[in-house]
């Protein structure tokens, strides 16, 4: 019995510390939502990962926030307002550009017809400021995050794509 124990603890400590250094999911969206300087958020969310060959790393997240939750990303994205958040419907023309990508990445994307967008450059490390038709026709879809409030379901959905 000793000798058994002796055999498998290493192994147990092992998974212990291998498991304690992964990020978890849970991580991963907290360190996505922290690009758009959002560390509020509490609500559980749901999340889809892509298998495309074009991609390197693929996930879609989508939270229902809580009331609290909505009144405090509608302050902090009209702070923001048209710099680093644009509204919708306000800038439909410059989403709709967004929307495309998000179906060619992503396979679908849901309709918004009030709320707020951001785009986030992973290349240069930073929201993508005066998001406007030059803007977007010049931003690089191979390495983006994106993240869309929808104000009338309280809904939060954010993107992150790095293609191959």
């Amino acid at each position: 019995m000793k000798r058994l124990l002796f055999l498998i603890t290493p192994l147990l400590i092992f998974t212990l510390l291998f498991s304690a250094c992964s990020p978890t999911e849970k991580d991963n969206f907290e360190s996505t939502l922290a690009y758009f300087q959002i560390d509020f958020i509490k609500s559980d969310f749901e999340m889809t990962e892509s298998t495309s060959d074009k991609a390197d790393y693929v996930r879609a997240y989508k939270v229902s926030v809580t009331e609290k939750e909505r009144k405090k990303l509608i302050e902090h994205f009209k702070s923001f307002e048209n710099g680093e958040f644009v509204k919708i419907p306000n800038a439909q023309n410059n989403f709709d550009i967004l929307c495309d990508s998000l179906i060619k990445d992503f396979g679908s994307y849901k309709a918004v017809s009030e709320g707020y967008f951001a785009l986030y450059n992973t290349i240069s490390d930073k929201l993508q400021p005066k998001l406007n038709f030059d803007t977007l026709a010049n931003f690089d879809f191979d390495f983006y995050r994106a993240l869309i409030f929808d104000v009338d379901t309280n809904t939060l959905y954010i993107y992150d794509y790095s293609a191959t």
